[in-house]
């Protein structure tokens, strides 16, 4: 009947579910944590949230919903990422905002002896959290951020461009990349910067498949509208794109020709929209 059997857990290793994050009433300070249930970082223990708790991060960490949550000894700053973490305390589980991304604060000043990382939060210029929605892994600015506004994409070697993603973790960036001005063809390839840079290939030929050798580093290419008038050439065309970030939230962008096109007139803008964060689930 299994009553013999030992060492076994109702909760699965690196499990999290529910936990969702939202902006509160007071959307600029406060975050509502929804219901949930999830491993602890080591996989020791089980922390749950039986009901919602709002914390604020403009506030000194104290225990309970509605009150501060931002981990002593840290200061409240603009354009900064905070991690939000539920945590086991002397009076059950609550949750909190750390700069760390293991709690560190939070369990050596605020009485945490155990965390979970569920997600993060950005700050604005006035050190307000920048508004989002999270479904899932997947976090969504309200509105997205325009990273650059014009960057020369490198052809012999990749260009590493910063994103506005979570740091200290790894995360999937989701962005826009938009190629303005005139072009006739555009390719680019997009990497983290862990993996190995690869060339960019253009393939030249219409019609017909590329080779071997040329497959993986095609990229992507860019189209946009014929120019009305004496310009028969392309112009002004955006996609969007998900790419692993380093823990710096950058990633590494290569095209087959400087600045992305042989007519030399290219810029090249982006837009970060949002990521996506597996949060400690795939261990």
């Amino acid at each position: 009947d299994g009553s013999g059997l030992t060492g076994l857990s109702a909760v699965p290793n690196n499990y999290l579910t529910g936990m969702i994050l939202s902006n509160d009433s007071d959307s600029d300070h406060d975050i509502s944590v929804k219901a949930g249930l999830a491993k602890n970082s080591s996989n020791a223990s089980d922390l749950e949230l039986t009901s919602a708790v709002v914390k604020q991060i403009d506030a000194t960490w104290a225990d309970g919903t509605g009150a501060g949550g931002l981990a002593g000894g840290v200061t409240l700053s603009a354009n900064t990422w905070y991690h939000v973490h539920t945590i086991e305390v002397t009076a059950g589980t609550d949750a909190g905002f750390d700069t760390s991304p293991v709690a560190a604060n939070l369990i050596a000043n605020n009485d945490a002896s155990a965390y979970r990382r569920i997600g993060a939060v950005y700050t604005d210029g006035s050190s307000n959290i920048r508004q989002f929605k999270q479904t899932g892994d997947k976090f969504l600015y309200e509105n997205p951020i325009l990273s650059y506004t014009s960057v020369n994409i490198g052809a012999t070697a990749r260009t590493t461009i910063a994103l506005q993603t979570p740091v200290s973790v790894s995360t999937e960036a989701i962005f826009s990349h938009w190629l303005f001005r005139y072009f006739a063809e555009a390719h680019y390839t997009y990497r983290p910067l862990s993996m190995t840079d690869v060339s960019v290939v253009d393939v030249a030929s219409t019609q017909t498949a590329p080779t071997s050798a040329a497959m993986g580093t095609v990229g992507r290419t860019g189209a946009g509208y014929v120019e009305f008038g004496d310009n028969s050439r392309l112009r002004d065309f955006i996609w969007e794109v998900v790419c692993e970030t380093d823990l710096k939230g950058q990633i590494g962008v290569r095209t087959q020709v400087t600045g992305g096109s042989a007519d030399g007139a290219t810029l090249n803008s982006f837009q970060t929209t949002g990521w996506y964060d597996s949060r400690g689930k795939d261990g």
